[in-house]
């Protein structure tokens, strides 16, 4: 795929307002959308209805989120008319500034009660799984697997200090890999109370289901997403409302690795220049060991 052209912060590129013009689309207004920490967003006005245009950028992701435009692409195309995501319309991957074109949701970002995630997230997970997903195999030696190389990345004085607290990898059955969505936040949740849907799907993956609700249950993507980290009561609605008591016992007993490998995860961005990550460090931090990150 070709590497994105620089996209001026207020303003949809000619190739791809060409590339919707020889579409059919007769493009109006663009207007551009909050949230998006990699990739941007615009909302534009077409004939039939407005549009998301989302603008990927030329950077691959992290090992943790990984950011892929063919990824987003066909899973948009598999879940079309599912009422799990947006409906694709139109396929710019191959323009000058890659793009993808789907239908604008009704309604606004995520306000409602974190529990009603879980029967979205169930629903996801018992959709047909396709086989161009990238594999995660069990999560708890992925985990550790992410950690040992986040460890690797960080300063050795922070690393001998954090290992000290570092859990166990969990006992217990590992369950098969499901269709999994791979950045479950609530800046990826939008439409309205009973018909939310997710949006950003350029890290999926066939990995087990608690991936998911560890992402969704994680206190870093609540504090960088500017909400306060779920408590004890949320986490327990949420997983009262998931289905399957295996994944809900599986996502207990992966919390403290989770936890571990994405407090290294938000420190590593940080030290990468990301600053804002650092409070998402603390956030996990304090919900693995009680204590302050020093």
């Amino acid at each position: 795929m070709p590497s994105g052209a620089p996209v001026a912060p207020d303003l949809l590129p000619a190739s791809v307002r060409d590339h919707l013009e020889h579409a059919g689309l007769s493009p109006g207004a663009a207007e551009r959308l909050d949230g998006g920490r990699t990739n941007r967003a615009y909302k534009v006005a077409v004939r039939d209805g407005p549009l998301v245009v989302k603008l990927f950028s030329a950077d691959a992701g992290t090992d943790v989120f990984p950011n892929s435009p063919d990824d987003e692409w066909r899973s948009l195309a598999a879940l079309a008319g599912s009422g799990l995501a947006p409906d694709p319309v139109l396929d710019g991957r191959a323009s000058p500034a890659p793009f993808i074109a789907y239908a604008h949701l009704p309604g606004g970002g995520f306000c409602g009660d974190l529990a009603e995630v879980a029967p979205l997230l169930a629903r996801l997970h018992a959709a047909p799984r396709p086989d161009w997903l990238r594999a995660i195999g069990p999560l708890d030696a992925h985990y550790a697997a992410q950690a040992d190389r986040l460890e690797a990345a960080l300063p050795q004085a922070t690393v001998t200090r954090l290992r000290k607290a570092r859990p166990d990898a969990p006992a217990g059955a590992v369950l098969p890999p499901v269709f999994c969505h791979g950045d479950v936040t609530l800046e990826n949740l939008v439409g309205r109370p009973g018909q939310w849907r997710l949006i950003d799907w350029q890290c999926p993956a066939a990995a087990e289901a608690a991936d998911d609700l560890l992402t969704l249950l994680s206190p870093a993507m609540h504090v960088l997403h500017g909400s306060q980290p779920p408590d004890g009561d949320t986490r327990d609605r949420v997983l009262a409302a998931y289905p399957d008591r295996n994944v809900a016992a599986r996502v207990q007993a992966l919390a403290p690795l989770a936890g571990y490998r994405m407090a290294l995860y938000c420190l590593w961005r940080a030290e990468q220049g990301a600053r804002a990550y650092r409070a998402g460090a603390e956030a996990e931090w304090a919900a693995l060991t009680g204590d302050e990150l020093q």
